[in-house]
Formats: C-alpha cells, structure tokens, sequence
C-alpha cells in the first residue's frame, strides 16, 4: 500500500536561526608515555553551539582537569658519565591542573578555529614518590600551545570530495608551524 501526501514547499529562510543552539559534554583519559617520561591526564569538556545563520555554526568551548607528569629514572640509561642526580633510580612526579578554550566557526562547506591548550601555571615541581630519598629539587615547565585552524570543502565529483586544510601552532620559545 502506498501512501500519498501532498508536496508542500518548504519555509524560506528568515534571517532567525531555525534550530536553537545545542551543547555537549565529554570526559578525556588521556595517557601518554615516553622513555623515562609519562603524562595522565583526566578533563571534562563543555561546549556549547550557537547557530548565527541559517548555515553556519559557533562552538565555543572549554575543557579542565589535572595531569600527572612522571620521570622514572629506573627507564634511563647513561653510557658515559652518569650524572648522580638521575642514577638514584625511582620516580618523581607532579600534579597540575590544566584549562583548554577554543572557538570553532563552521557550516557545511568550511570552517575557521582558534584554540588555547595548557593555560595555567608555566612551572611545577616533581617531587620524588616511593622509596626516592633523593634530596634534589626538579622543576618541570609546559608552554602555552595556541592553534589556528581552517579548511574549506570542494566537490570534487558528484562522489568525491576534497577538503584542503591548514594548522598553524604558536608555542613559547619555539618557531611558529604549520601542517
């Protein structure tokens, strides 16, 4: 059986947003090892979408938490000269908590951001955990990460579509970047 209904046309549009803004909410676990150097990281996010046109998007954006940072000197191996500061073995670690924005315009066929990473505190302490008896003092720094991004989308064919895109990152005390 095949039901009918007339064809209606559709609304034009206004100059008001048709759909009223959204949010989201997230939670990140965030593990990351290398060599000697660990980093855990837990952060709630918010974000929140205002639509400005009939096709086009605001997201602004936050997130914050704590991060662990850990050196395990029992993970490093000095061939020549071992330094009696790092041979003692054991780990020193640091919590510090951390705060991330961003804003995000976007539609269908394009979008431009800025983002800030690490807002808080450029210097922490690590303090020696365990059975590290170790009477030096060790003072760890994070910078600031400022991101600008943007894309556009082409189509390409009625099956594919390309969507060129750029990054810069701005870091303190190291050149700008870009990918």
């Amino acid at each position: 059986k095949t039901i009918r209904r007339p064809i209606t046309p559709s609304r034009q549009y206004s100059g008001k947003p048709r759909v009223p803004g959204h949010q989201g909410v997230g939670i990140s676990l965030i593990s990351d090892n290398m060599g000697p150097s660990s980093q855990i990281s837990l952060l709630g996010s918010y974000a929140y979408h205002i639509p400005v046109t009939g096709h086009s998007k605001l997201a602004i954006g936050a997130s914050g938490g704590v991060t662990q940072y850990t050196l395990d000197f029992s993970n490093l191996q000095v061939k020549v000269n071992p330094d009696p500061a790092i041979m003692g073995g054991g780990k020193i670690t640091a919590i510090q908590p951390t705060i991330n924005v961003g804003a995000w315009y976007y539609s269908m066929n394009y979008y431009i951001g800025v983002s800030a990473n690490q807002l808080l505190f450029e210097n922490y302490n690590l303090k020696p955990t365990g059975d590290n008896s170790s009477t030096y003092s060790w003072v760890g720094s994070v910078y600031p990460h400022y991101f600008l991004s943007a894309g556009y989308r082409f189509d390409a064919t009625d099956y594919w579509t390309v969507m060129p895109s750029v990054l810069v990152k701005k870091v303190n005390l190291a050149p700008v970047t870009y990918d």
